[in-house]
């Protein structure tokens, strides 16, 4: 048997015919799968007569990549192109559906269908584990060493595809970035070029090619651009052999291309092997930059050579690429982990990865948020309770999160049996209600808890504080009877067209997300709760998506995405409509009949991780934080050593009602005071000189700029409080 595991962002694949006559009966849909490990697989004959032995290695093997790369997804997908020695098909069938079965004990598992030409595309994440092979039998694994495939090496396979107009841009610069390096450097050995997202790059062996080198290849490549000539060709194999004698890295690929042709690339002489096998190829040459460099191993083998890495970005007008480097810059410009650093909000050490340390302005601006949404919570009817952050794996058996969420949750051994950290609150919630009996009087019951949760997220995916392993959530969860739904639900989209709509002056988008492949409890029950979420966001008129099968493992979902001033969308809020948990903790109410029934559960965040909310916010804002925000609100600005009684007088006042306000008195010009205010995003700053001691008034300067002098103290404090309580965007 020959498998090939991919660590995939996702996988989507469709049924278009039948390959043989006894192919599985299915849907002709399009199945996406998210987050998981791909495992393309080719039974071969020799595992004909050991079924359950072929299928017990196969699901051993898949665990144990499925473990490295820390997925609870699984797609088994059969892929004949691995072998020239196929298994019978019955028997394929047969040991990739008792492979399933091991495997779901542990993990979701999705399988394409057997027998059937499918369309598929899928998105590698592209780390060093992201893409291993295996050759195994039921006896014994090949004794061969196991490698590592890159993506070069095995998308020689797997890449069919045709090329859009932007495959075919991005790819005609790749090679005139080849050509261009091979100019400069005359040793440069050539690896794969590629394309990735918005971007296109070339390896190169050979060589050590510096920053610095970058305008060079820029300006030879504006050079050559005119001259080169690019004619895409099919050879066999052993002419591609004699074209590429000095070329270690395509010599090495070509023992991996399964096909007698391989299609090759003539760059002026300069031979260029391809990994898209059957795209079409037209050179398209626009508008380009050289953005960056960076390193591989040839295979993604340690023992393999290291290959320089340089990146490209190609598009087809001057101002497309002007636009796309605005856009960027922005972004930089914006980063929060950067602002953050410059104003002392917040920092990050190596010794606790994926956890922010927030400083003294990050944790005024944390709590602001944390008590704007409490205030909100006195209003609606919530109730807050704090919860354990440690709790025995019996609570996650009962929830189900041992089986569906085990990889990403710390595992610990307390009193010599496991436990884990806290990933979420809804099992400590049921917990709590179960804790006596409860009326129906009692209900709508709701609870909400910004608990310390902890993800064991890899620490290659950690990001700032947009992807961490520590958190905290403004969570909430709601039990309620079955007539109490509809209401509940109206009222969360209430809650957040008021936060995003109102407050932050924010576009969202509500996407529908329904059940996955392999969900909890009766299909019913998912039925009734996707129709009653649907129903909802057609009375509140509420614009929305459907995302099949990607609700979470207990019940769909209401997902929101929010867009911040760059255009950028962020998955910040939820709300999930849970009948399957409930159940299994047997939580239950006391009805007006007198009996008992089950209740029902309303997962919510309105902000999400409160981490992930502030990341977000700092960019969107850019760090002019609105008022309510701001870890400093007032600079009070003094003229003169004169001026300082005055000024101290203000600034009581100020922090008397609880305004966030400071003193600059240094010996340095009103000019160069205002401009530090200005750096540090000071939204108000007042200028205290000899006029304003005298008649006792203000000159106040907004952050615009604009100044107004003669301000009454008592009316501009009252106007500060009052933008503070209404949350002001201005």
């Amino acid at each position: 048997m020959k498998i090939i595991a991919i660590h995939s962002d996702s996988i989507k694949f469709k049924p278009i015919k039948k390959a043989i006559k006894s192919a599985e009966d299915v849907k002709m849909e399009e199945t996406e799968v998210k987050e998981c490990l791909v495992c393309l697989t080719a039974v071969e004959k020799k595992d004909e007569n050991l079924v359950k032995e072929s299928a017990k290695r196969l699901a051993e093997e898949t665990s144990k990549i499925a473990e490295q790369v820390k997925t609870k997804n699984i797609v088994l997908y059969p892929y004949a192109h691995l072998s020239s020695d196929l298994s019978h098909p019955e028997k394929a069938i047969e040991i990739m559906i008792e492979a399933e079965k091991l495997l779901k004990k542990n993990y979701k598992v999705v399988r394409a269908p057997f027998g059937w030409y499918k369309s598929f595309s899928l998105e590698c994440k592209g780390h060093p584990l992201s893409e291993l092979s295996r050759a195994f039998n039921a006896e014994k694994l090949d004794k061969t060493k196991i490698k590592e495939v890159s993506p070069e090496i095995k998308g020689i396979e797997l890449k069919d595809q045709k090329f859009d107009d932007k495959d075919k841009l991005n790819y005609s610069h790749s090679l005139l970035l080849a050509a261009a390096v091979k100019e400069l450097f005359p040793e440069a050995v050539f690896g794969f070029c590629e394309l990735e997202n918005e971007k296109f790059y070339c390896n190169f062996g050979n060589v050590k090619i510096h920053k610095g080198d970058l305008s060079r290849i820029q300006k030879k490549m504006e050079e050559i651009k005119s001259k080169v000539k690019i004619n895409k060709k099919s050879v066999s194999k052993e002419d591609a052999k004699r074209l590429f004698k000095n070329s270690k890295y395509f010599l090495d690929a070509l023992k991996y291309f399964k096909k007698e042709n391989v299609e090759v690339y003539d760059l002026n002489g300069l031979y260029f092997l391809s990994p898209y096998a059957k795209s079409d190829y037209s050179k398209i040459f626009g508008s380009f930059e050289v953005v960056d460099l960076g390193g591989a191993y040839w295979r993604n083998d340690s023992t393999q050579d290291m290959l320089d890495r340089v990146y490209g970005v190609a598009f087809s007008s001057q101002k497309e690429l002007k636009d796309y480097k605005d856009r960027i810059l922005a972004a930089e410009k914006r980063d929060h982990r950067k602002i953050g650093q410059q104003q002392e909000l917040l920092m990050f050490h190596e010794w606790s990865p994926g956890s922010a340390f927030l400083l003294p302005k990050g944790a005024i601006i944390y709590n602001e948020l944390a008590n704007f949404i409490r205030e909100q919570y006195k209003k609606r009817g919530y109730q807050e309770v704090i919860t354990p952050q440690l709790f025995n794996k019996k609570l996650w058996e009962t929830s189900g999160h041992w089986e569906h969420f085990k990889d990403d949750m710390f595992l610990l051994e307390v009193d010599k049996e496991e436990f884990s950290l806290k990933p979420m609150n809804c099992p400590s919630h049921l917990l709590i209600f179960k804790n006596r009996l409860r009326s129906y009087k009692e209900l709508p019951l709701r609870l909400a808890d910004f608990c310390y949760l902890y993800r064991n997220e890899l620490k290659g995916v950690l990001s700032g504080m947009t992807r961490v392993r520590k958190l905290s959530q403004d969570d909430a969860h709601i039990f309620c009877t079955e007539e109490q739904l509809k209401e509940e639900i109206e009222k969360l989209i209430d809650f957040v067209k008021y936060v995003y709509r109102d407050i932050f002056k924010m576009e969202f988008v509500m996407n529908l997300s329904t059940m996955p492949k392999e969900a909890m409890g009766d299909k019913k029950l998912w039925d009734k709760a996707e129709k009653l979420l649907e129903d909802t966001l057609k009375k509140s008129k509420m614009n929305y998506q459907i995302k099949k099968g990607e609700g979470a493992f207990y019940g769909p979902k209401i997902d929101i995405d929010v867009k911040d001033a760059l255009g950028r969308m962020w998955q910040l809020a939820t709300i999930q409509l849970d009948f399957q948990m409930p159940l299994r903790f047997n939580a239950e109410y006391e009805g007006k009949d007198n009996k008992k029934h089950p209740v029902i559960m309303i997962h919510r965040a309105i902000l999400g991780s409160l981490e992930r909310f502030m990341g977000v916010m700092i960019e969107h804002f850019a760090g002019k934080f609105p008022l309510w925000l701001s870890p400093v609100q007032i600079k009070v600005l003094t003229v003169t050593e004169r001026n300082e009684k005055f000024a101290l007088e203000i600034l009581n006042k100020l922090k008397d009602k609880g305004i966030r306000a400071e003193l600059d008195d240094r010996s340095e010009t009103i000019p160069k005071k205002v401009r530090d205010a200005e750096l540090e995003n000071v939204p108000i700053t007042l200028t205290v000189g000899d006029n304003e001691s005298d008649n006792k008034t203000l000159a106040v300067r907004n952050r615009s700029g604009k100044v107004k002098f003669g301000v009454k103290a008592d009316e501009f404090i009252q106007s500060v409080l009052n933008k503070i309580e209404t949350r002001s965007m201005d």
